[in-house]
């Protein structure tokens, strides 16, 4: 058995001392219901997949796929509808006290729970096209392999993640985690993309513009509707526990329905965008994507140390240590972690599956060839373009940021 500093000894063999930690703490949050569910879903969509090899359908209209559509329409209908009923009271009740007092209150219901997506952050550095061609032109190949068309607009963060989203008809935005893209090879950072622009592809309906911006509004509303929030007087109280109790639990329990429905939909999303991402950039650079996964949270540790009280300094490129952090791992440990996930169903979060099963599939796809390359030359050329943006946005000071 292997003996290196700093790391767990365990038996290849017979998997001796392989999780010494679940023996003390369990399973953990693994064996909470939800995450358990979106497993054992998991599971049977991979097999279905990898013995069909229908991996290039569009995600199915299922009955929970249409529900989950109704039900986000229904969202914005509610703001509509609030909006017109405030309207009718106010125009044909204008003499009667009780009409006009009813409609200031639906329209400023209306107003409160209008259809919402969150804002972005205006510190973070973002890109078009004028300012990052070259990062652009490569979304643009890559879109072009997967079937879909490119974004419009890049989004760079410190954390270690990487995800797409519809703002409005017609804009896609990007949002790259410097940290993660700082551990990905270029080629992997290519099967990256490739499983980003695969979202489209495939139909994702939480990365959509109906169901996706249906879910932030609904957590919007959750939100302001608390009753926890209405405190400090009996008026206050009164209003919060009185009034806003149960549309409170409406949009609580609609906001839950509509997750749960999606959520299926969801994890064959994740399989076909990491079908994309083999296809696109190889079966390699897809796998050592996923195993990145592995190693979440060394690398956020690692960031974390070098946030003081949420202060971010850009021009001193922390994500590139806790790249390195995540990586200086030798092959007894990843060979380790692996089995452990498998243990552990170890998830990005419960809307993905679990990674020993994205590695599965990396490997049964066996692209050897890729049809997207990015060389080391366009690699550091796009490092450039990033590389300004961020010394853009550090010219009005540091930023503030989250911790993850």
């Amino acid at each position: 058995m292997p003996v290196q500093a700093g790391h767990v000894v365990w038996c290849r063999a017979c998997d001796w001392n392989v999780a010494p930690e679940l023996f003390v703490f369990g399973l953990g949050g693994s064996a909470e219901r939800r995450a358990e569910v979106a497993g054992q879903r998991a599971e049977e969509i991979f097999s279905e997949l990898t013995r069909t090899g229908d991996f290039g359908r569009r995600s199915r209209w299922t009955a929970a796929r249409i529900a989950a559509y109704g039900l986000s329409c229904g969202v914005v209908g509610a703001s509509v509808a609030l909006a017109g009923g405030a309207v009718a009271l106010l125009v044909t009740g204008w003499w009667n006290p009780l009409s006009v007092t009813l409609g200031l209150v639906l329209l400023f219901f209306s107003a409160v729970l209008r259809p919402w997506v969150a804002p972005l952050n205006p510190q973070l550095p973002r890109l078009v096209r004028r300012t990052a061609p070259r990062l652009f032109a490569l979304l643009d190949e890559v879109a072009r392999e997967v079937g879909t068309r490119g974004v419009d607009l890049v989004i760079l963060e410190p954390g270690f993640n990487a995800y797409v989203t519809s703002r409005r008809p017609g804009q896609r935005v990007l949002c790259i985690g410097l940290t993660l893209w700082e551990t990905l090879t270029p080629q992997q950072r290519v099967a990256l993309l490739g499983h980003e622009l695969g979202h489209f592809t495939g139909g994702d309906t939480r990365h959509g513009l109906v169901v996706g911006n249906a879910l932030g509004t609904l957590a919007w509303w959750r939100h302001w509707l608390d009753p926890g929030r209405w405190h400090g007087g009996r008026l206050r109280h009164w209003f919060g526990h009185g009034v806003l109790r149960w549309p409170w639990y409406a949009a609580d329990g609609l906001l839950r329905v509509i997750d749960r429905l999606s959520l299926r939909d969801s994890t064959r999303a994740e399989f076909l965008a990491d079908h994309l991402a083999a296809r696109v950039a190889s079966s390699d650079a897809a796998h050592g994507l996923a195993e990145r996964l592995l190693h979440v949270d060394r690398a956020v540790e690692a960031l974390n140390e070098l946030l003081v009280d949420g202060v971010l300094d850009w021009r001193r490129g922390p994500w590139s240590d806790a790249a390195r952090a995540a990586l200086d791992l030798p092959d007894h440990e990843r060979e380790r972690l692996l089995r452990v996930s498998q243990l552990q169903w170890h998830y990005e979060d419960d809307t993905h599956p679990p990674t020993h099963l994205r590695l599965a599939l990396a490997e049964h796809c066996a692209y050897t060839e890729a049809r997207v390359e990015c060389g080391q030359q366009q690699a550091k050329a796009i490092d450039r373009e990033l590389a300004q943006a961020v010394k853009s946005a550090a010219a009005h000071g540091p930023l503030r940021t989250r911790r993850v």
